[in-house]
């Protein structure tokens, strides 16, 4: 178990990693990088949460838990692609492993395979959820790829975009365990969107310290809110995203309060996650506010210990 509150739903989580082990021990299935298969399982774990899994869970929500995470996973070998990207987490990246075709047809299959699990559900509701959140990720990669990246440099499209790209999923996932018990209730989807956005913040931030992103070329919150120093010393930045020193954007960027005004907005949608949990019944409430504190600390981890490098 990566964090303590898991715990409570240890017994149907470790269902969830079962079905998904299954899959990478395919006899036709390649061998892939532990980056991809293990992972924290956050979504998995909203949706066992909101589905009150630690109470009681059956098949038809260990696949469905199982399928949130399948989405996450194809979407993490598409978006290698597109961005052509060598690695993942220090990890050789899926289209370096076996090229580009054969990671789109491994992206497609686990796709296919969540999409099939979702329907073993025979709930109408859970396959509109979690298709609507598909059409909102793919918006977001359309949307981040077809921009001028000049108009890229602004709060709001940052903050929507990452709602699309990521915050929608974790929206499905909190909304498709509250479904599976028939709680048709829109706190739930606000929870998941606050966390969601939030995770993607501090995600950023961790991989803007890393270099990661930085080498990409990619506009997160440490760049948008450092961006005028930055085209004052390197006006080009603005129109194209490599060829620049690593180590000057991030000088830059920690020179001039990017990492800390950053912070301060995860502290936002840290604190408004919070206030929806508040409306939450117990045990159910306790349970998430001790997950997302968790995930906040555990960022936090990391983020100090690069700041401090």
């Amino acid at each position: 178990m990566i964090f303590k509150s898991y715990r409570h739903i240890k017994e149907s989580l470790d269902e969830v990693n079962k079905e998904i082990y299954k899959i990478f021990h395919k006899d036709f299935f390649p061998k892939v990088s532990p980056i991809y298969k293990e992972g924290k399982r956050l979504r998995a774990a909203l949706t066992l949460f909101t589905s009150h899994a630690f109470d009681s869970y059956d098949t038809n929500l260990i696949k469905t838990a199982a399928a949130v995470e399948l989405v996450h996973f194809s979407s993490l070998i598409h978006d290698d692609v597109v961005d052509e990207a060598d690695l993942r987490r220090n990890e050789t990246s899926m289209n370096r492993l076996v090229g580009n075709h054969s990671a789109v047809l491994i992206g497609d299959y686990t796709f296919s395979t969540a999409i099939h699990w979702i329907s073993l559900t025979e709930n109408p509701l859970l396959f509109k959820e979690i298709s609507k959140a598909v059409v909102l990720m793919c918006e977001g990669e359309m949307i981040e790829e077809f921009t001028k990246r000049e108009d890229t440099f602004d709060e709001d499209f940052y903050i929507d975009l990452i709602y699309k790209k990521t915050g929608a999923l974790f929206e499905s996932a909190s909304v498709l365990g509250s479904l599976y018990r028939n709680q048709n209730d829109e706190r739930f989807r606000e929870f998941g969107k606050k966390f969601g956005i939030l995770y993607q913040i501090l995600d950023d931030l961790v991989d803007f310290l890393q270099g990661e992103d930085i080498i990409q070329g990619k506009v997160t919150l440490p760049i948008i809110y450092t961006k005028d120093k930055i085209f004052n010393i390197l006006p080009e930045f603005k129109f194209k995203k490599d060829g620049f020193n690593e180590n000057k954007i991030k000088e830059i960027v920690l020179n001039n309060g990017g990492i800390e005004k950053s912070v301060e907005k995860s502290k936002l949608f840290f604190s408004e996650a919070n206030d929806v949990l508040k409306n939450f019944s117990s045990p159910l409430n306790k349970f998430l506010k001790n997950f997302i504190e968790e995930v906040y600390e555990y960022a936090f981890g990391f983020i100090n210990k690069f700041k401090e490098v």
